[in-house]
Parts: C-alpha cells; sequence; structure tokens
C-alpha cells in the first residue's frame, strides 16, 4: 500500500473525528516511507487534538527537520507551542511562517496572541491590525483584537469588534463575555 493513502486517509478519519484510527493510518503512513513529512505534520496535529502535545511536538520538529521551510509544520508547531505557554518560541516559528508566506493572516493573528501574552502590546496590535486587514470579518481574528483591546483598556474598541463579531456568530459565548465585560468595567471603571 502507498504511503500517501494512508495519509490522507488518516486527514479523513480526523476529520470525522476518529482519532485513534487516524493515528494508526499517520504512523503506518512513516513506516511505509520514513522520511514523509506531510505525514509527520499530519500526525502532529491528530496528537494535538489528543492534547498529546508533547508527542505533537516531536513530530512537528520531524517534519520541519525533513522540510526546513515547510511553514504549516511550522505553524503547527508554533500553535502547539501557545498551547503550553511558550509564546517566545512560538513568535520564533510564526515569524518564520510569514518569511515563507508573507502576510499569512491566520499566523499574523496567532503572533498577536503571542505578544499579547508577553506584554508586547505594540506587535502584538500591529500583527492583529494585519490580519484584519486581508480579512475583517474572520471571528477568531475579531476575538483576538477585543481580548487584546480589553487588555489595553480601549474598551470601546473591544465592544466594536464583539458586536461585529456577533453580527455573524451571535451565540459565540466568548464575544457574548467579552462585551459584557468591557460594558461593565466602561460602567465601573477601576481606579
Amino acid at each position: 500500500q502507498q504511503p500517501a493513502f494512508h495519509n490522507n486517509r488518516a486527514n479523513m478519519l480526523r476529520l470525522l473525528g476518529r482519532l485513534p484510527e487516524a493515528l494508526q493510518s499517520c504512523t503506518r503512513a512513516i513506516q511505509l516511507k520514513p522520511d514523509y513529512a506531510e505525514a509527520y505534520n499530519n500526525r502532529g496535529n491528530v496528537q494535538q487534538e489528543l492534547k498529546l502535545t508533547d508527542l505533537a511536538l516531536k513530530d512537528y520538529a520531524e517534519a520541519i527537520r525533513l522540510n526546513p521551510n515547510y511553514a504549516e509544520a511550522i505553524y503547527n508547531r508554533a500553535v502547539a507551542l501557545q498551547s503550553v505557554q511558550q509564546h517566545a518560541e512560538a513568535i520564533e516559528g510564526l515569524n518564520k511562517v510569514l518569511m515563507l508566506a508573507p502576510g499569512q493572516a491566520q499566523a499574523l493573528a496567532r503572533l498577536a496572541v503571542s505578544y499579547s501574552h508577553l506584554r508586547q502590546y505594540e506587535p502584538a496590535t500591529q500583527s492583529i491590525v494585519s490580519a484584519l486587514r486581508t480579512h475583517p470579518d474572520n471571528p477568531e481574528f475579531l476575538l483576538i483584537a477585543a481580548t487584546l483591546a480589553v487588555d489595553l483598556a480601549r474598551h470601546d474598541e473591544a465592544i466594536g469588534h464583539c458586536e461585529k463579531l456577533l453580527l455573524r456568530e451571535p451565540d459565540n459565548a466568548a464575544a457574548l463575555a467579552k462585551l459584557a465585560f468591557a460594558h461593565h468595567v466602561k460602567k465601573h471603571p477601576v481606579t
């Protein structure tokens, strides 16, 4: 059997939520072709969904070792690093993604998240503004922008982002909570 068959099967199984089977298919693809960067990246995605971040990071690292300019694997590794609060290392990876794929909006938005966690608000703001420039209605980007605005006590801006997001996704719990918080803090400022 061909390694690509098993890797493609793993993608389909992952989309169906059949993660243990997807993991087996990725592993079979790697057994058949040990230098198959895409299969390592795919297995990393499955491991990350299974909350096996250490294993996911190893698979992403192997995919990158096999193909140092594999932007998707570099991006996925950065997102996994964010999930374990390794934001400085995530920033390095996201910047490399942007060198390989300038203007990649998802990488810009994720960069904003890591910069914000490190309280580096100027580059965080620049990154999310750049992401929103190309995708002004993206719900994930709007929530990141709202969160950053709240962190910077720019409550009207946070409210605007939340309201725009809620026009697209009226039941978005995170946006509703952020909106309520921004309104509350605006009416009752902390002194």
